[in-house]
C-alpha cells in the first residue's frame, strides 16, 4: 500500500523536479517507509512506500525494468503474485526483489494490456512504456485503491489523493457545481467526477493510455450476472465459503503483522473467522464504540471471545469528533461525507501500533443486499403490482402529502430505478429545488441513471446490486483507503475479491436478499460458525449516534453553515439552506446528518480551495 503520483508532459515540456517534490511530501502519509522521484525529460513518476511485501531496498520505487526501459509506481497487492512469477521466470524473466510491483512490471513487459487479467488484488498503478512513450495507468476492478487524474492539451497528471494534482502548475482549483445536486442529496459524486471541475477519478474495472497524441481509456472488466440453475443453497454455499476462504487466505500474504476490524456485525465476523482458520498465528481484532451509545462492542466481544482472540477497544469521544473533521477533510482530499470516517481513522490509530494490515468486512451489504434499501425496493414492486394504477394515484397524493405518506407517494410513484437511486439519498429530493432551482432532482439522479443503463441484467435484485457497487460502495471504499493510509495501515477487504463477486453473480438471488432478510447466503455462513443467537438482531451498522448532530454539535454546524465564507460562495441557495436547518432542527422528514453535508462542504472549501499554500502540508 503506497502513494503514487505522476507528470507526463503531452507538448514534450520537460517535467519541473520542484513540483515532483511537492506531489511526494503531500502523499507522504500513505508510505512512510520510503519514497522515490525518477523523472526524464517530458515525465516524473512519485512514490511514497509502505513496505508490505519484500521489505528490503530491492522494492524500491520507481522500479526500472533494465531490460525494457519500462518504469512502475503502484500501489496495493496482487496477492496471487507468488503464482504468475514461476510462469514469468519459465519466459526467460529475471527478478531482483521478492515484490508483487516486480512480477507486474514483467508480466506488463511480457503481455502488454492483457496483464491486468491475470491480477487478483487490489491495485492502481501506472507504467511508463519506454518504448511507445505512452504512460500505462490502471484502477483495480471494484475502486478500492484510489486514483485520480488531470488532464489538458499540455500534460496529464495523475495521483492517489488530489491534492497532489492540485499542488501542479495549470491546475485550477474550481469547484464543478454541476454535481453539487449530486453531492447535497446522497453525500458523494458518483461515476468518475469529483467535486474539483477538472479531477476525474480513474473508474475501476479501467485503464487508460496517455501519449503526446490523445488519452484512451478502456474497461477491462465489469460486475457479471449469469446466475446459474441445479444447484442446491447446500452446494451454493460450500462453494462461496471456499472461495472467501480463498480470499482471506491470499490477504493474509504479508511480511508484517495482520489484524481484523471487527465490528461485531455478519461481514466482520465471517472475515474474522476464517482469518483465524486460514492464520498461522493468533490474530488481534479492533473495535470503536461511540460516546453514549449502544454500540456493538458486546457483540464483537462475543465473537472475540468466542474464536478466542484479542479484541482491543475504543470510543470516539463526541466532542472529539469535531476537533478531528478539519485535520481529516485534508487527509480525505473531498468533503468528510461520511461522518463515521472519524471513527475509521481512530480505529485505524488504535490497530497501526500492532498491525500493518488489516482486514474488514466492507462489502457485504452491497454484493449481498444487506441493506433496509433493498428489501424496501422489493416491497415496493410488490405494493406497485399488487394494486392497478398505483403509480398514477400516487404522483397525484405526492404533490400535496407531507410526512411519512408523501414519503411513500413519492417512491411508489417512481420507477424501479428511481426507488433505488433515491433509497440511498440523505436529503430527499423535494429540497433539491429550493437549493438549486428546478431541475436539480433530475441533475442529481442523471449519472446514476446512467449507470444503471449499463447494468447487464433485467433482476430487480442484481440491477440494485449493481448500482450500489458501482456507486455507494466506491465511496465507502475510499474512506476506508484515506482513513487507514493516513496513519499508515493497509485496509484488505476478502468479500471483494472479484473471484467472490463473479461467484454471487452465478448464485440465485434467493441467496441474497427477499423481501424480510438481506444478506441471507452470510447469514447462513456465519450462524454457521457462530450459531444464530448472536445476529438474530436488528443491524447496527457503523452510523454515529444522532446525539453527535445535536445539541452542541448541530450548533457548531450551523455555525459553519452560516458563515460569511459559505454564503459568499454562492453554490447553494441560503434560502433553500435554512429551510433544511431548520427541518433538521425540528427533527423533520430529512435525514438527521442531512445539515452536515453543508458543512462538510465549507470544511472542504476552506482548505483545498482558499488555502492553497497549506495543501502539500
Amino acid at each position: 500500500m503506497c502513494g503514487i503520483a505522476g507528470i507526463f508532459r503531452r507538448d514534450g515540456g520537460p517535467v519541473d523536479p520542484a513540483t515532483l517534490e511537492r506531489m511526494k511530501r503531500a502523499t507522504r502519509h500513505r508510505g512512510p517507509d520510503d519514497a522515490g522521484v525518477w523523472h526524464k525529460n517530458h515525465v516524473g513518476l512519485v512514490h511514497n512506500r509502505l513496505s508490505i511485501i519484500d521489505l528490503s531496498v530491492n522494492g524500491h520505487q520507481p522500479m526500472v525494468d533494465e531490460r525494457t526501459g519500462n518504469v512502475i509506481v503502484f500501489n496495493g497487492e496482487v496477492y496471487n503474485f507468488q503464482e504468475i512469477r514461476p510462469e514469468l521466470e519459465a519466459l526467460g524473466h529475471t527478478f531482483q526483489s521478492k515484490s508483487d510491483t516486480e512480477v507486474v512490471l514483467r508480466a506488463y513487459a511480457q503481455w502488454g494490456e492483457v496483464c491486468v487479467d491475470r491480477f487478483r488484488g487490489m491495485f492502481a498503478f501506472a507504467i511508463l512504456d519506454a518504448k511507445k512513450d505512452e504512460l500505462f495507468v490502471v484502477r483495480d476492478r471494484l475502486g478500492i485503491k484510489p486514483l485520480y487524474y488531470y488532464a489538458d492539451s499540455k500534460q496529464f497528471i495523475f495521483a492517489s489523493e488530489t491534492k497532489a494534482i492540485v499542488l501542479v502548475d495549470g491546475v485550477a482549483r474550481r469547484i464543478n457545481q454541476a454535481v453539487l445536486p449530486e453531492y447535497v442529496a446522497f453525500r458523494y459524486v458518483s461515476d468518475g467526477r469529483t467535486l474539483f471541475q477538472d479531477i476525474h477519478e480513474l473508474k475501476p474495472g479501467h485503464w487508460l493510455r496517455v501519449s503526446r497524441s490523445g488519452i484512451r481509456v478502456h474497461q477491462y472488466w465489469d460486475i457479471p450476472f449469469h446466475p446459474e440453475a441445479g444447484r442446491s443453497d447446500d452446494e451454493c454455499l460450500a462453494a462461496l465459503h471456499a472461495e472467501l476462504l480463498t480470499s482471506v487466505k491470499y490477504r493474509l500474504i504479508s511480511d508484517v503483522p495482520v489484524g481484523c476490524a471487527l465490528s461485531g456485525g455478519v461481514d466482520s465476523s465471517l472475515v474474522t473467522a476464517l482469518a483465524c482458520t486460514a492464520a498461522s498465528s493468533t490474530m488481534k481484532t479492533f473495535t470503536i464504540g461511540f460516546d453514549g451509545s449502544s454500540d456493538e462492542r458486546g457483540y464483537a466481544k462475543q465473537v472475540s471471545d468466542a474464536l478466542g482472540v484479542e479484541n482491543y477497544t475504543e470510543v470516539l469521544d463526541a466532542s472529539a469528533f469535531y476537533e478531528h473533521v478539519p485535520r481529516l477533510t485534508w487527509h480525505m482530499d473531498e468533503p468528510m461525507n461520511h461522518p463515521n470516517s472519524v471513527a475509521m481513522w481512530q480505529l485505524s490509530k488504535l490497530a497501526r501500533p500492532k498491525v500493518t494490515v488489516l482486514l474488514s468486512g466492507e462489502g457485504g451489504d452491497e454484493v449481498w443486499g444487506g441493506y433496509d434499501r433493498f428489501r424496501t425496493a422489493l416491497r415496493f414492486r410488490h405494493l406497485a403490482q399488487s394494486i392497478p394504477a398505483s403509480r398514477f394515484l400516487a404522483g397525484m397524493a405526492a404533490g400535496f402529502t407531507r410526512g411519512r405518506f408523501g414519503r411513500i407517494a413519492r417512491e411508489l410513484h417512481r420507477d424501479d430505478d428511481g426507488r433505488m437511486i433515491w433509497s440511498s439519498a440523505y436529503l430527499p429530493s423535494p429540497y433539491l429545488d429550493g437549493l438549486f432551482g428546478p431541475g436539480a432532482v433530475d441533475q442529481a439522479e442523471g449519472q446514476r441513471r446512467e449507470i444503471l443503463s449499463k447494468a447487464p441484467t433485467d433482476d430487480l435484485v442484481n440491477r440494485h446490486i449493481y448500482y450500489e457497487l458501482k456507486s455507494y460502495l466506491v465511496s465507502i471504499l475510499m474512506r476506508n483507503d484515506k482513513m487507514t493510509m493516513a496513519v499508515g495501515l493497509e485496509n484488505r477487504v476478502p468479500l471483494l475479491d472479484h473471484k467472490v463477486i463473479e461467484l454471487a453473480g452465478r448464485l440465485p438471488t434467493r441467496l441474497k436478499v427477499d423481501r424480510t432478510q438481506g444478506k441471507k447466503a452470510l447469514f447462513r455462513l456465519v450462524e454457521g460458525r457462530f450459531g444464530s443467537e448472536l445476529f438474530n438482531r436488528p443491524k447496527v451498522g457503523f452510523a454515529l449516534p444522532p446525539a453527535y448532530f445535536q445539541g452542541e454539535g448541530l450548533a457548531r454546524i450551523h455555525e459553519i453553515v452560516r458563515s460569511k465564507s459559505f454564503r459568499e460562495r454562492g453554490w447553494l441557495d441560503m434560502k433553500g439552506v435554512e429551510n433544511v436547518l431548520t427541518s433538521h432542527a425540528a427533527g423533520s422528514d430529512n435525514a438527521p446528518e442531512a445539515a452536515w453535508v453543508f458543512a462538510a462542504l465549507e470544511v472542504w472549501a476552506r482548505t483545498f480551495i482558499d488555502r492553497a499554500g497549506e495543501i502539500s502540508t
